[in-house]
């Protein structure tokens, strides 16, 4: 029998890098994410044709190791063929691998529960990352808008009025596991400063959205500049917010690790949007926008695909 799935990219609005250390994040699911098909084959395969790239699990590339840390966890019918897709750059801040992989998760077994598909998708991440935070496979599993902290229950926020934003991509890739390690290496009290900040930022962001999302510009743009001085962020990086805030965003950041992928802008509506992806395209960087919908559930129980209505506009 063949199965088809699905899991969503994300953006982080507000704890990068403190979340590994303990610390809150707030993200959101976007409208980008990946897709996944399993089927019956002669040999246990997995294949992302637009990359030019076929693995079978014997093998010691990093996504042919992450593919068999999911099949070693899954039961069900062998061997298996997964044909993956995904409109999400690679290595850009935005969920692309944790999306693959509970994409990947999902159409190998439909019926896992939510706990299960976080888990798998872990192993799957972990060939990656070493040792990531969750909040990408939580996210990329359940939709919707959450605040996390490593080690404690997933809180949703229930949204009480659209988010649109915008998302640039420097078209620079980004190494988590890289600037991880440059932050681990910066000294103790700096670094635990900053945390502090970005932690007092994330408790901001929740409260914020869940009364509506005015002020939440203001909250992103702090984020960028603490995490500017963490070390993270980059002049292409702080000039797409820049450009982002001239062009009408309420505020704007970078999203995901640093060291290059993309910025996040928050804007008031379509009519922003297109001027904020225009301004980006001007400069030579693409852009797209997601509109995020307020659910009326969306604060109870994560969904099997996405917990809220995602729209993307691509301003032309």
């Amino acid at each position: 029998m063949t199965t088809f799935a699905s899991a969503r990219g994300k953006v982080i609005l507000v704890g990068e890098h403190a979340v590994v250390h303990g610390a809150p994040a707030v993200a959101v699911a976007i409208s980008r994410g990946a897709r996944a098909r399993a089927e019956p084959a002669e040999r246990d395969e997995l294949h992302i044709a637009a990359w030019g790239l076929s693995v079978s699990p014997d093998e010691e590339s990093e996504l042919a190791r992450a593919f068999r840390a999911v099949l070693d966890e899954t039961p069900g019918p062998r061997p298996v063929r997964v044909d993956l897709s995904t409109n999400l750059p690679p290595g850009a801040g935005l969920g692309c691998s944790a999306a693959l992989g509970v994409a990947t998760v999902r159409a190998l077994d439909p019926d896992a529960t939510h706990e299960v598909q976080v888990a798998r998708a872990m192993q799957w991440e972990r060939v990656f990352h070493g040792t990531p935070s969750g909040v990408d496979a939580e996210v990329a599993a359940s939709g919707g808008c959450i605040f996390f902290r490593v080690g404690a229950p997933v809180e949703r926020i229930a949204l009480r009025a659209p988010l649109v934003l915008c998302v640039g991509d420097s078209g620079r890739a980004s190494s988590t596991g890289a600037m991880v390690a440059a932050v681990r290496a910066r000294p103790d009290g700096e670094r635990e400063e900053i945390f502090g900040e970005l932690e007092s930022l994330a408790h901001e962001a929740r409260a914020v959205l869940a009364q509506g999302a005015s002020g939440l510009g203001g909250v992103l743009s702090r984020a960028h500049a603490a995490l500017a001085r963490l070390g993270v962020s980059t002049p292409t990086l702080d000039a797409m917010c820049r450009t982002a805030e001239r062009a009408g965003a309420l505020g704007a950041k970078l999203t995901g690790a640093g060291g290059g992928g993309c910025v996040v802008a928050l804007v008031d509506g379509a009519e922003t949007a297109r001027s904020v992806v225009r301004a980006w395209r001007r400069d030579g960087f693409d852009g797209f926008t997601t509109r995020v919908e307020p659910r009326r559930d969306d604060a109870q129980t994560p969904s099997t695909d996405s917990h809220i209505e995602h729209i993307e506009e691509r301003a032309s």
